[in-house]
């Protein structure tokens, strides 16, 4: 089993984190995605079956609050990977 969990779904991304399992890293994919990457148990693993048969609960309002803390993260990351972006081109007005 690999160490890590690699996954670019916001919303398996934050039921992860309101289950528990922790979030090792963010980083964005494209101009829209970005990638979450959690820690990989057995725990995670059971989890993600769990999200994706419906078998799992969590806090509703956990749920929203930590989906609205990732969505601002992640545009905020892009925000500035973006402006690192357009600095680092040259002027070519002349």
């Amino acid at each position: 089993m690999k160490s890590t969990f690699r996954t670019s779904d916001i919303t398996l991304a934050t039921f992860l984190k309101v289950s528990g399992i922790e979030l090792l890293s963010v980083s964005p994919v494209g101009r829209v995605k970005s990638s979450f990457v959690f820690q990989n148990t057995n725990k995670r693993q059971t989890l993600g079956l769990d999200f994706f048969n419906h078998r799992e609960r969590v806090d509703p309002l956990e749920f929203v609050s930590v989906l609205k803390s990732l969505r601002g993260f992640t545009n905020e990351m892009k925000s500035n990977h973006d402006m690192r972006v357009n600095h680092a081109e040259p002027d070519r007005t002349g």
